[in-house]
């Protein structure tokens, strides 16, 4: 069987490196990560857990910069997106990253 995390990674929290690093020391075998990069100014939907919007969502680490600091110190986790807004990127620089 294997295990792997799925996490938003922010200011807040453990970063990518020290997570991946850790994971994969404890035989982990996948870090995925998401991305939400779009807040609107005014929501009629609620948030679905009640309340405001969580901070987390605010400032979420870009997924491919979050991803290359995991794979700088990892050799065998297997790192993806778990979520990728691909069409909602610009196109110029997302192939930059």
């Amino acid at each position: 069987m294997k295990f792997g995390v799925a996490t938003f990674f922010t200011g807040e929290g453990i970063g990518p490196a020290a997570l991946a690093q850790a994971l994969e020391e404890r035989g982990f075998d996948s870090l995925f990560v998401t991305e939400h990069t779009h807040i609107p100014a005014s929501r009629r939907t609620p948030y679905p857990a009640g309340g405001e919007l969580p901070e987390r969502y605010y400032r979420l680490f870009d997924p491919f910069l979050a991803l290359t600091a995991a794979a700088t110190v990892t050799r065998t986790l297997l790192l993806g997106t778990g979520v990728a807004l691909i069409a909602q990127r610009d196109p110029i620089i997302t192939p930059k990253k």
